[in-house]
């Protein structure tokens, strides 16, 4: 499971893996119903590869756009990151609880995380990740 469809079919084609595209992270109208088809023709296990701004640092760098021109918090965390990572998180838990409720196995997959586990931002989408170079083997991978 990866955000969106057309990436879903570029990790597809790179690796020959089976992905699902989910339009957004927020969006889960019709995921449940799809896990249920899936799972009745064998589906045993789902593999969250979510992006990796799921696990963004939130340190204020002022490297958020127009919206740090106007922003007026004054601390280490940039609100806007930590509302996004925060949106991204929930609609990962919310897979876990559809498949949960489905008794599918489910576990993330995080690649270019550095030591404390945080994303390094070399690699944000699992199709960036399948069409780095080899060479750029750098960054743990982790499903």
């Amino acid at each position: 499971m990866t955000e969106g469809i057309l990436k879903a079919e570029i990790t597809h084609q790179r690796t020959g893996e089976t992905y699902i595209g989910n339009p957004g992270v927020a969006n889960h109208k019709e995921l449940r119903q799809m896990l249920v088809q899936l799972k009745e023709r064998g589906l045993r296990e789902v593999v969250e590869a979510n992006d990796m701004d799921k696990l963004m640092r939130l340190d204020c760098r002022e490297d958020y756009g127009t919206a740090c021109r106007i922003c007026s918090v004054d601390g280490p965390e940039c609100p806007k990151k930590k509302e996004k990572r925060e949106q991204i998180r929930k609609g990962c838990v919310r897979l876990y609880e559809i498949c949960g409720e489905l008794s599918l196995s489910c576990h993330r997959a995080a690649w270019d995380t550095d030591k404390e586990g945080m994303w390094q931002e070399l690699y944000k989408g699992i199709d960036d990740w399948e069409l780095r170079e080899p060479e750029d083997s750098y960054g743990n991978v982790a499903a």
